[in-house]
């Protein structure tokens, strides 16, 4: 599709700018600006319920390596030896 948009000034200048110190051009970067904006709307109005949000959860954390011993997590492991 082929879309025609008048754009303000202070907005032309910034995608402008923006273009040039990226090195790409203009329209690619409206393109991508419009894709990001369009995905996440869709992905914010995609919600799944709680259910099938669980188990998508579950799936991935099972699709982990499970370790033989407990992981020592703690602030103390974390941080040995920086002289705190």
């Amino acid at each position: 599709m082929d879309l025609l948009l008048n754009l303000p000034p202070a907005l032309e200048a910034l995608l402008a700018e923006r273009a040039k110190s990226s090195g790409k051009a203009p329209e690619d970067i409206a393109l991508r600006v419009l894709e990001e904006q369009l995905v996440d709307e869709s992905l914010a109005s995609a919600s799944l319920p709680a259910d099938e949000w669980v188990a998508d959860i579950r799936s991935w954390a099972d699709s982990h390596r499970k370790l033989e011993h407990e992981a020592d997590d703690s602030r103390e492991s974390i941080y040995a030896g920086r002289g705190e």
